[in-house]
């Protein structure tokens, strides 16, 4: 139905519909009118499913969702410092250290230095 921070029922209709397609297809359970949908299913080894941890405390704008593919250098999130809201330096923006598809980042928006910001894949490759 989504992942850990967004519910989607629209998400949750369609994997209710992967796995019937799946346990008919496996011979599970009797004949139905489920097809399977036309998708390129992507994969990763172990190794390169990668903790990203904040390098500084402060409040978090998560810019890249669970699923969102990010390039190289790309904005995965934003954090305000509250201490230095009177300099320049009062947001630092996080950029995606290589390519990468988020999976889940910390449920909270308040963060505090060395904490695990996102989880994802790297490496993807397609079955």
């Amino acid at each position: 139905m989504g992942s850990q921070e967004v519910i989607s029922f629209q998400d949750g209709v369609y994997d209710v519909k992967s796995i019937l397609t799946h346990l008919i297809a496996k011979g599970c359970l009797p004949g139905g009118s489920f097809l399977p949908e036309n998708i390129s299913p992507n994969a990763v080894t172990l190794n390169n499913y990668k903790t990203l941890f904040t390098q500084q405390g402060g409040i978090v704008e998560y810019i890249a969702k669970p699923g969102d593919i990010v390039k190289k250098s790309g904005l995965l999130a934003r954090v305000l410092n509250v201490e230095n809201l009177d300099i320049n330096k009062a947001t630092t923006d996080i950029l995606a250290p290589c390519n990468l598809v988020a999976i889940l980042h910390f449920p909270s928006a308040s963060v505090l230095s060395g904490i695990q910001l996102y989880r994802c894949f790297t490496e993807c490759f397609e079955l």
